[in-house]
């Protein structure tokens, strides 16, 4: 892909034929959105204390749930009430936000009694020919910036 949009908390994509709108959670309005074109994405992490990024996005693992858990619980609920709606749920993710997802794959399951399942980012691309207007893809990152992630959705 040459272009990206950049979601925000509380924004949707859907996807069509007739190209890409970016759709409002709350109150369903659609929201224009600059596209972006891509010449190359490189951040910067710190590794902080840690000798990897493996260490590191291991060690990470229990804040970056409880924060999912603490501050997103309004943005999981409107996420829930989506899902409803729909017959299956991708969870798409790499490395820390990979995992969470397996963690969450099983509550949603529970929860809304339906397939869901969560995917690596770099194999996403192996689930695309299943994927229809039923079918509802979460994207999770932590940095909003990972090269596989974001190669996946677009």
């Amino acid at each position: 892909a040459e272009e990206l949009i950049i979601l925000l908390d509380g924004e949707l994509a859907e996807i069509s034929e007739n190209g890409v709108r970016v759709i409002n959670v709350s109150d369903g309005r659609e929201i224009p959105k600059q596209r972006i074109k891509m010449v190359e994405i490189e951040k910067e992490s710190e590794m902080g204390e840690y000798q990897s990024f493996l260490e590191k996005e291991i060690n990470e693992q229990p804040q970056v749930l409880e924060r999912i858990v603490q501050e997103d619980g309004v943005q999981i609920k409107k996420i829930i009430t989506l899902a409803k709606k729909m017959d299956k749920v991708i969870l798409v993710g790499c490395g820390t936000s990979y995992f969470a997802g397996l963690v969450a794959t099983e509550k949603l399951i529970k929860k809304l009694g339906k397939w869901v399942i969560t995917v690596l980012a770099s194999e996403f691309d192996t689930y695309v020919n299943l994927l229809d207007e039923k079918t509802l893809i979460i994207v999770l990152t932590q940095s909003g910036e990972t090269i596989d992630v974001l190669d996946a959705i677009i």
